[in-house]
């Protein structure tokens, strides 16, 4: 879930950056129109525009694509965080661990998370993992 996730939000970075390298080159009105502070808010502008020529064409469909892919990247974080929760639940209520950090550890135990039910036996996993060869720690699943 978490290379869905990842991808998404690489996907996500993608299309906000074609709609910015669109603008350059778009007239002063477009770009008042829909450049704003929130991603969100431009994409959901770019979305609405409609194809009056092959650049409001793009834009449209970019708009269209990063609020789906948005989305997709809510709905994943979301199905993340009941997993963790039924998984090992006392891990993302420890200082510092969110969803993200808990998946990766989780991801790093293997099927074992109860080797992470304590401060103490958390801290002796990171260093176990830290002092293994980096090639050995890589891991792809998820």
């Amino acid at each position: 879930m978490t290379i869905a996730r990842n991808s998404a939000v690489k996907a996500t970075t993608t299309a906000s950056n074609q709609i910015k390298a669109l603008l350059v080159g778009a007239d002063q009105a477009l770009r008042d129109q829909v450049l704003v502070q929130s991603l969100l808010q431009m994409a959901t502008r770019c979305s609405e525009l409609a194809p009056i020529d092959g650049q409001h064409a793009a834009l449209a469909s970019l708009g269209r694509r990063w609020l789906q892919l948005h989305q997709e990247v809510l709905q994943l974080d979301t199905m993340l965080q009941a997993l963790i929760r039924r998984t090992a639940p006392d891990l993302i209520h420890r200082p510092g661990i969110g969803i993200h950090t808990a998946a990766q550890l989780l991801i790093t135990a293997g099927g074992n998370p109860e080797r992470l039910h304590s401060d103490a036996a958390l801290q002796r996993f990171v260093a176990s993992a830290q002092s293994r060869p980096a090639a050995d720690r890589h891991t792809d699943t998820g």
